[in-house]
């Protein structure tokens, strides 16, 4: 993750009364209070970076959604927001001023660099609600107009769900289908390194490159059973008789 000059102001979040979506994500702020061209919203390994632009109050209508403060761009200027931690949903609204002859256009990439969503707002264009949604690394806001500044306002955003340990095909269930995964790939070739997705629930980097009782223990220990639908759930303890005497036939089978 880049940071790009001056010395960072970290703010606390403040709350306001918004319209729209934006509130509803896990951090969301409305600007207000916060006077800086360097500033953090939300707390480390949650945080979001701004630079590039700058959060005051000017008195001009037409920058803000709600209250009296938002996040600028002067003209011709890009402003960038960088997460910490990828988000998974970023949600604000934008607009472009009605005396504006360029556009405000909007991108959102990954930890590579490449372009995932783009959102472009033109001059005289009502608020727009802008959604992007992936694992987002950072956004850029390009003010294409050269003579005006032009804003958003009203930004949350969300992180993804962790990764419950023991849930190979990461659906957020520890459920019959990765136990199936771990026992298909149980003891599997010494040569091959068994990944998180082949029921390998232990640290790779420690030098555990198999699947064996350990990542038997973290899936039991972290069993969720599927997705709700009516049906009955196996308790651990039975799961742990099936777990076993799923072994006992591979390695029959082995022999």
């Amino acid at each position: 993750m880049r940071r790009l000059g001056w010395v960072s102001i970290v703010v606390s979040l403040v709350s306001a009364v918004a319209t729209g979506a934006p509130q509803d994500q896990d951090i969301f702020t409305s600007f207000e209070g916060i006077a800086s061209s360097d500033f953090t919203i939300g707390v480390a390994p949650e945080d979001a970076h701004f630079t590039g632009g700058f959060s005051n109050i000017l008195g001009i209508l037409q920058l803000y959604h709600t209250g009296a403060y938002g996040w600028m761009v002067d003209p011709g200027q890009t402003g960038l927001i960088e997460f910490t931690t990828n988000a998974a949903e970023v949600e604000f609204y934008a607009r472009t001023r009605s005396l504006a002859t360029g556009s405000s256009v909007l991108t959102s990439y990954n930890d590579v660099g490449t372009p995932l969503e783009v959102a472009t707002v033109n001059p005289g264009d009502a608020w727009k609600l802008v959604k992007f949604v992936g694992s987002i690394d950072h956004i850029t806001f390009e003010n294409q107009d050269s003579s005006h500044m032009n804003s958003i306002d009203d930004f949350g955003y969300s992180l993804p769900e962790p990764i419950i340990p023991g849930d190979a095909n990461e659906n957020g269930f520890v459920d019959d289908v990765d136990l199936a995964i771990l026992l298909g790939n149980w003891e599997s070739d010494p040569l091959i390194i068994s990944t998180w997705s082949l029921g390998n629930f232990t640290e790779v980097s420690l030098g555990d490159t198999d699947v064996d009782d350990s990542d038997l223990a973290v899936l039991l220990g972290n069993w969720t059973g599927p997705p709700p639908s009516g049906a009955a759930v196996p308790e651990p303890a039975t799961l742990a008789l099936l777990g076993l005497g799923g072994l006992a036939v591979l390695r029959r089978r082995r022999k």
